[in-house]
């Protein structure tokens, strides 16, 4: 059988176990009823609404807070959505769209672990790797109990990076470094966590090979590409970290259920609080896949001398120690310690973490062409069951699961109910004192006269532009329902005028001169988020420099070997 064929029937395996992943979500045509996705679905609806009215980059939640608004965009990482509103143009329903793009992110993370694990370790173990990699527990708890949409996609961009990083170590690679950049900023415009908790892994995988390598030139090519990583996503980044001072971000880590102190594993207290669909459940992955690593650990050991021939796979012991570590109380110094850990939340993200490491171990064993030669092969087989074991695992999760109907989803992103269902406080505007009571509001216009008096018209309302004809008997102080954040600018008959903040509510207020004018108040970029744009275009010219640099330098280096 050639390679293709081989290939094409392994794509086709895949998207098989896409679909069993997902079945449900066809069957009962509805969305899981995760923990956070109807926040997901209300978002993703929001973000389609607003590139239909011509925003390229939404950053505004217009319905949010009973249509005050919400800059969720500007701190919440864009790309699952643009997935999702990329497939509304082919499917014109929400729930399709989220349907199929939950799809896609099973079959694309198995896609990109078959070419990981085809190149570092060969073809005989990369289908199993990626189809082991889209149906392991954590992976499903993610959308049928956790709800986390956007995390989804980020499984996309973990083996890429590490195949692109296993790649720049080879000599004379500049593709690798466009590919690794690219990744890395993906990554981070898919889920921000993610993408903070992965800069610890490459820095790992960077800081091994160093010394495994001894060879500093092949190191620093990869921290260049991260940088240009980091310069690639800015344009989200840069916002994110400049930006979160206008907001009251920190109630995510002080907020009960994201205190990250409450959320390691393994605390009896935690155990027997009453979140029984949760924590049992993910106790048990853990404790399953935790002796999954023990039995390869202890069979790869019995077989040192034929499979340690590649030292790059001590690596993923040496992960999955470290992300099981952190996930326990023990590791409360380090979350304690490293900025940013806190707003993790929850120690158990980190069981991604040992997944990923479990998916590369289990392939490197089962590419193993020769089986005979291999010793303890009761271990493999008590591999094989344990395989079998979580995977009725992750079945009983797919077919345990409750589904939002189409219906019920239609029902949610209305904006009159969405209050009903969320708020959301982390991203509401430091100067707004009781965003509760504002969303439970019944008599809320849009705009409306607080002095003076004037006759207006709504000729536009979008998410981030509004346009205001208005009449004024004499002058007027005009407020509009919708809380101010840096961004909003008001512009009278083409002349930027002032926006004054309503005490407590942080509405907007503005005033206007008797006479006929047209009141334009637009959500544009502030300066941060210019130059963050700037700062993203500059990567993109520096890459393209330094690939035609390489390109050239590669070109005459061979030149030479020819001629000697």
């Amino acid at each position: 059988m050639t390679n293709m064929k081989k290939d094409l029937i392994s794509l086709i395996l895949l998207a098989l176990a896409a679909t069993y992943c997902t079945i449900p979500l066809f069957t009962n045509y509805g969305i899981p009823a995760g923990q956070d996705i109807i926040l997901h679905i209300f978002q993703a609806d929001q973000f389609t609404r607003s590139l239909h009215e011509g925003v390229f980059y939404p950053r505004w939640i217009a319905d949010f807070n009973n249509g005050y608004g919400s800059p969720n965009f500007v701190f919440y990482s864009p790309l699952s959505y643009y997935f999702v509103s990329a497939l509304s143009i082919f499917f014109h329903s929400l729930t399709t769209s989220m349907i199929m793009a939950i799809w896609f992110s099973f079959f694309l993370s198995g896609i990109t672990m078959y070419i990981t694990a085809k190149k570092m370790f060969g073809g005989s173990g990369s289908l199993i790797t990626a189809i082991i990699y889209q149906i392991l527990p954590y992976h499903l708890f993610n959308i049928y109990v956790r709800g986390a949409f956007a995390e989804l996609f980020a499984f996309i961009w973990f083996p890429l990076i590490i195949l692109f990083l296993y790649r720049m170590i080879e000599p004379r690679n500049p593709a690798a470094m466009i590919g690794l950049s690219v990744s890395y900023a993906m990554l981070i415009c898919t889920h921000l966590v993610s993408g903070y908790m992965f800069t610890f892994v490459i820095g790992t995988y960077l800081v091994y090979n160093y010394f495994l390598l001894k060879e500093k030139k092949r190191i620093i090519k990869p921290f260049f590409s991260l940088i240009c990583g980091v310069g690639l996503s800015s344009v989200y980044l840069l916002p994110v970290i400049f930006e979160r001072k206008f907001v009251q971000i920190d109630y995510i880590i002080t907020c009960s259920v994201g205190d990250y102190k409450k959320n390691y594993l393994f605390m009896v207290d935690k155990f027997e609080e009453g979140l029984r669909k949760f924590y049992i459940p993910l106790h048990t992955i853990v404790a399953l896949e935790t002796l999954l690593f023990l039995v390869i650990a202890v069979f790869i050991t019995k077989n040192r001398q034929i499979l340690l021939h590649s030292k790059q796979h001590k690596h993923f012991i040496f992960l999955f120690l470290v992300a099981f570590f952190l996930m326990t109380p023990l590791s409360r110094p380090v979350w304690d310690i490293v900025p940013g850990f806190p707003f993790l939340q929850f120690p158990w993200r980190w069981v991604s973490i040992t997944e990923l490491s479990l998916c590369f171990l289990v392939g490197y064993i089962f590419a193993h062409k020769d089986g005979t030669v291999l010793k303890s092969i009761r271990l493999k087989k008590a591999i094989v069951y344990l395989l079998i074991i979580l995977f009725l695992a992750s079945s009983a999760l797919i077919w345990k699961s409750s589904i939002i109907p189409d219906s019920l989803i239609k029902k949610i992103v209305r904006p009159e109910e969405i209050r009903n269902f969320i708020i959301p406080y982390e991203y509401t505007p430091v100067w707004v004192k009781d965003v509760k009571k504002i969303s439970t509001e019944t008599d809320n216009d849009r705009v409306s006269v607080i002095s003076g008096e004037a006759l207006f018209d709504i000729a536009e309302w979008k998410a981030e532009r509004r346009i205001i004809n208005m009449r004024g008997i004499s002058d007027v102080l005009v407020r509009i329902s919708t809380f101010y954040f840096p961004g909003w600018e008001a512009i009278l008959d083409g002349k930027k005028i002032p926006i004054r903040m309503e005490p407590e509510t942080g509405a907007m207020l503005i005033k206007v001169p008797e006479g006929i004018h047209t009141l334009l108040v637009e959500f544009g970029d502030t300066p941060i988020r210019y130059y963050s744009k700037l700062v993203s275009l500059t990567s993109i010219f520096v890459m393209i420099f330094w690939i035609l640099l390489t390109r050239k330098t590669g070109q005459s280096k061979a030149s030479e070997e020819d001629n000697l």
